[in-house]
């Protein structure tokens, strides 16, 4: 087999391609991994975030059960002597 130049400089262009293709695989991999994780991380202080307010809906629904029970339960004031007439 003869030396062929082009060959060298091919397979030179080849390998180099290769390891570009292999290095943009690993940057859209890591860009993957930190958009899943900004994701998550969105999700879960979703999920935090409507727990609180749930909880914090819950503790007004309760706080006026309480009230408007208070008002059931209190006596109907008489109206003073001087209206009953």
């Amino acid at each position: 087999m003869t030396y062929d130049p082009n060959r060298t400089s091919a397979d030179a262009t080849e390998r180099e391609l290769d390891r570009t293709a292999d290095r943009t695989h690993e940057a859209v991999d890591r860009a993957s991994n930190k958009a899943h994780e900004a994701v998550d991380t969105a999700a879960d202080k979703a999920q935090q975030v409507a727990a609180t307010v749930q909880d914090k809906a819950q503790q007004v629904a309760d706080k006026a059960q309480n009230l408007g029970q208070q008002a059931v339960d209190r006596p109907t004031p008489r109206p003073p002597p001087s209206a009953r007439r």
